[in-house]
């Protein structure tokens, strides 16, 4: 019986090894983490999109680590950024400890809410595809301030908007160029939305358009897409129609939603019906060119050639073109522009379509590789404590690995990121590309993307065709620029404006008298504690000044202390240029308040015109050298009316104007005159006194230009100093026997994002033997 049951044993043994069970136990260690994405929900469809651009990532990074022994999951808490209230949900968001990090928001108006919050905490933030200048330089955290208590905290994954309109500038010159041979140069009209996503084009234009050799016809901006028309009909009135086979003008249209593209499409093709028919609006029903390809053609090549819309536009794609009516479809024949795109060489561009079916949006793209970086950052903490600085501090290790020079392969598919994170597991890590192309940040500030891959588009027969990449470093970009608001310096090109404008530097033809004393009279010309870095700037040059030996006798300081004493100033009473400089308004003599001055009041004082309301003027004389220094807002004819420089809150054309600057400067008794000016526009003031002899102006921006505030002080939200100001006053200081020529291509190079100029050059002297010391340096 033993036997019998042994043998039953057996056999029952055997059955059961033929299908075995296999069971494995759970060996993985996994930490959750939870990360906010913060995105717009426009439609079904959008966010259909972004939730399988979502759930593919999940899969690739949980699949990555599967070989491991921990592992990270993320888990994702989705948020409307056009919610009523941004504020309200931004500092939610920003002081939650059980969010590691926040993805988005994806347009600008959102974004500066959440980085205001953010700062405070230190809240990594992560922006796929923000591109406004203004609010990435704000809250740029600079690692080179030695300031402990400040680290970056938001990470631009998208050039801002200034690397798109100069791609744009820079294609149509070349266009013009080749088609003309160099005989004609290329003229552009730029109209951007009035909000902080067009404001980067709008500041910006002027700037690029000199390095571009574009001249600019207008800069204006629009409130809504009907207003957006208008000013496209008003831009088109201006041009001749019949029988011009091209023109040089092009209309650079800056836009937020594929259906206005459509419309202006529309618009320009029935503009051009109009004026070749001579009919009107209300006509046009009865026009029929649809049965004509010929004519019909002939109108969409019209509006491409005579004076053409380029169209600056964040994202589309095909399938916006293919759910439109074929009739609508073939209105966008021959309309072209740029936007911002996928890296085609990672691959992500195919297999994304491959596996849904149709081709990624940018916003898509760049979600995937926000989702990367934080997951990054997740798995080399893991189990350790993290916080938000410790967690920024992992993205600045992803992203500026040492002793890794290559940028590395992509690494957005799960084989590639199970190596990756394999080498960031042995403590190696390198620098990788994501699904969008390279993943890398200013070295500097480490907030702005440096790179960014761009289209030149055309819709040809309802196909969105793709005529040019441009990517940073490329041969098809047309700078190297590392940050937004950096670009490559021509010394060359400055050393030539330089001796166009000196061109006789004899010195024997310049004799002035003997120098008896040096005068300065320094003015604040604006209001409001949002312009404190107007009266930051007036008082370093104040202070200066002292150090270089003049006492208050010999300064005239026209100032409104108002800002400083301000309630929004964090520091009452204070007034810095940067948060680690000295504190200006110490042992300061104000001679006027300038909310109790006009500009008249000042010419008087400039030409001596002592009275009870002005006791204090400038002193005449034929041996005084006088040094004009301004700081504040500024008009130029052109853009707003009125050459001027805006005194206070006055409207325009009541300000201190170039006419009134000409008229006091031809009054004045004195050996010399060196005027300094911040404000922007500045150059089209100070050209007034062009032909007057011993007279030099100097200004921190041409005609049609802004002038850029610096230093963001993110605790009272306000700029703290002027760049074109803090170039002069670190030039002198350092340099204190600098030439005029040096001075002025000092400022030139550091003055990121405006061009300095001198103004009557050829009136005063030698620059390139003598230099400001005559009026800064106390004899």
């Amino acid at each position: 019986m033993k036997g019998k049951f042994l043998l039953l044993a057996l056999l029952f043994l055997a059955a059961c090894a033929k299908d075995p069970v296999i069971v494995y136990e759970p060996t993985h260690h996994w930490v959750d983490k939870t990360v906010a994405v913060v995105y717009p929900m426009r439609d079904q469809i959008h966010k259909t999109r972004m939730e399988r651009t979502a759930d593919w990532f999940l899969t690739n990074f949980q699949q990555a680590q599967l070989f491991g022994k921990n592992g990270v999951r993320l888990h994702l808490e989705w948020y409307d950024e056009f919610t009523a209230d941004a504020n309200a949900l931004s500092e939610k968001l920003a002081a939650d400890t059980s969010v590691v990090a926040i993805i988005g928001p994806f347009t600008s108006g959102p974004l500066e809410a959440f980085a205001e919050a953010c700062h405070h905490t230190e809240k990594p933030l992560v922006a796929p595809t923000v591109t406004s200048e203004e609010i990435i330089r704000r809250f740029a955290v600079s690692t080179r301030t030695g300031r402990k208590e400040e680290f970056p905290f938001l990470w631009s994954l998208t050039e801002t908007d200034v690397a798109l309109l100069e791609i744009a500038l820079a294609t149509y010159a070349t266009r013009i160029q080749h088609m003309f041979d160099g005989s004609n140069k290329a003229s552009c009209s730029v109209l951007a939305p009035s909000n902080a996503y067009g404001k980067t084009f709008s500041d910006w234009a002027p700037f690029e358009a000199e390095n571009m050799d574009v001249d600019i016809l207008e800069n204006a901006q629009y409130s809504g897409d009907d207003d957006f028309l208008r000013n496209m009909e008003r831009m088109l009135d201006k041009g001749e129609y019949l029988n011009v086979e091209f023109e040089t003008e092009c209309i650079l249209s800056v836009v937020e939603n594929f259906p206005l593209v459509v419309n202006t499409a529309r618009f320009r093709r029935n503009y051009y019906v109009m004026k070749a028919m001579g009919i009107t609006e209300d006509q046009l029903p009865q026009v029929d060119y649809y049965g004509n390809d010929d004519y019909y053609n002939s109108f969409t090549v019209m509006a491409d050639a005579i004076r053409p819309a380029w169209f600056c536009f964040g994202a589309f794609s095909q399938e916006d073109l293919d759910a439109l009516d074929p009739a609508v479809r073939r209105d966008l024949h021959c309309t072209q522009g740029f936007t911002p795109y996928a890296d085609p060489t990672t691959g992500f561009e195919l297999s994304y379509e491959y596996r849904f079916g149709v081709k990624p949006t940018f916003e898509e793209v760049k979600f995937y590789d926000a989702l990367m970086l934080v997951a990054f950052a997740c798995y080399t903490l893991q189990d350790a404590p993290s916080g938000n600085r410790r967690f920024n501090e992992a993205i600045y290790d992803l992203t500026f690995p040492n002793g890794s020079e290559s940028m590395g392969a992509s690494v957005w598919s799960a084989t590639a990121m199970e190596l990756f994170l394999s080498s960031l597991g042995s403590g190696a890590p390198v620098k990788f590309r994501g699904a969008g192309g390279n993943i890398s940040f200013d070295p500097e500030t480490c907030t702005p993307a440096t790179g960014t891959t761009y289209i030149h588009w055309r819709i040809l027969d309802g196909k969105l065709r793709i005529l040019n990449y441009f990517t940073s470093g490329g041969s098809n970009r047309t700078s190297s620029a590392t940050v937004a608001w950096n670009y490559v310096y021509d010394e060359v090109a400055e050393l030539r404006r330089l001796r166009e404008q000196a061109q006789d530097v004899d010195d024997e033809k310049w004799v002035y008298a003997p120098l008896e004393d040096q005068y300065a009279v320094l003015v604040h010309g604006s209001i409001g504690f949002s312009n404190y870095r107007h009266l930051a700037d007036v008082l370093s040059v104040y202070q200066h000044l002292r150090q270089s030996g003049f006492d208050d006798d010999h300064i005239i300081l026209i100032a409104d202390r108002s800002p400083a004493d301000s309630k929004s100033n964090p520091e009452p009473g204070v007034v810095r240029t940067s948060l680690e400089g000295p504190d200006l308004l110490r042992n300061v003599h104000i001679d006027y308040d300038a909310s109790q001055l006009t500009p008249e009041d000042i010419a008087a004082i400039l030409m001596g015109q002592r009275s009870e309301r002005l006791p204090v003027v400038l002193p005449q004389g034929a041996g005084n050298n006088v040094f004009l220094y301004w700081s504040g807002h500024g008009h130029c004819e052109e853009m707003d009316g009125a050459d001027e420089f805006v005194w206070r809150d006055q409207p325009v054309a009541a300000g201190f104007t170039g006419t009134l600057l000409e008229e006091t400067v031809r009054q004045m008794q004195m050996r010399k005159l060196f005027i300094v000016a911040e404000p922007c526009y500045a150059e089209a003031v100070v050209k007034a006194i062009e032909g007057i002899p011993g007279v030099l102006a100097m200004t921190g921006a041409k005609a049609q230009e802004q002038s850029w505030a610096d230093n963001w002080n993110k605790e009272g939200n306000f700029w703290m100093c002027d760049r074109f100001t803090s170039n002069f006053v670190n030039a002198l200081t350092s340099q204190p026997d600098i030439t005029y020529k040096d001075l002025f291509l000092y400022c030139a190079q550091h003055t990121l994002g405006s061009h300095a100029r001198l103004v009557n050059a050829a009136h005063f002297g030698n620059l390139y033997h003598s230099g400001p010391a005559e009026f800064i340096n106390r004899i």
